[in-house]
């Protein structure tokens, strides 16, 4: 099966001849703060790709004590003609 995942690579390819200017962003954390980047908060062994990792992203304060934090959720978005690989059960 082909993977049609999107990454801002992909994108910038296929806009690059109309749009010269355009780049691709790159994540600076704003200081004071800590970021993590895909970390893995569960494995799936049996899916229609076979195994998968699900990852976050996680943003919090450089202080010790107790902070409010951000997660972020990765999606992983495939497209098909295949029924059974967008979960029709």
């Amino acid at each position: 099966m082909r993977d049609t995942s999107f990454t801002p690579y992909q994108a910038w390819i296929k806009i690059r001849k109309d749009f010269p200017q355009a780049k691709i962003v790159t994540p600076r954390p704003l200081k004071g703060l800590i970021a993590d980047y895909g970390v893995v908060y569960v494995s799936l062994p049996e899916t229609p790709y076979g195994k998968r990792d699900l990852h976050l992203d996680i943003f919090r304060p450089e202080s010790t004590g107790k902070y409010p934090a951000l997660l972020m959720r990765r999606l992983e978005i495939r497209k098909s003609n295949d029924a059974k690989s967008i979960g029709s059960e």
